[in-house]
């Protein structure tokens, strides 16, 4: 039970529009890198090289529901290792098997937004954001 359901609710309405206030790309369906390199699909879709921070969903029905974000210093580069190398990614060394079979099997339906940034530590602050938005979202649905 929460101890203060409205404090939580403002919170995370507060942060939510924080975050969402950013000056992100438009939504954009994530490529499918079956038949070409994914990190040339990104740039042609002018995703730069360089710190930041991406957001991927997944389109059900006419709505977007948010599946995971992430910041890295080189953010295409991170974006490529989001989908497992028999549909078409990069190998990685990073321990991210559930996001990249999350991401894999819901391909046709899953879309991003990124956020460039001026540093790495620009782009963490932001991810930190999203952090505290999924605790505050834990908090006001359990």
């Amino acid at each position: 039970m929460l101890k203060h359901p409205t404090l939580v609710d403002k919170d995370f309405k507060d942060l939510l529009n924080e975050l969402n206030n950013l000056p992100w790309s438009h939504k954009k369906k994530f490529p499918n890198p079956k038949f070409r390199n994914l990190k040339d699909l990104l740039r042609d879709q002018d995703i730069k090289e360089g710190p930041g921070v991406y957001e991927l969903f997944l389109k059900i029905e006419n709505r977007f529901v948010p599946l995971l974000f992430g910041e890295s210093k080189n953010a295409l580069s991170r974006m490529n290792t989001l989908v497992l190398y028999d549909y078409g990614g990069v190998r990685s060394g990073r321990n991210n098997n559930e996001k990249r079979k999350d991401v894999s099997i819901n391909l046709e339906r899953c879309f991003y937004r990124f956020l460039s940034s001026d540093s790495k530590e620009d782009a963490v602050k932001v991810d930190n954001k999203f952090k505290k938005l999924n605790k505050i979202n834990f908090e006001l649905f359990n």
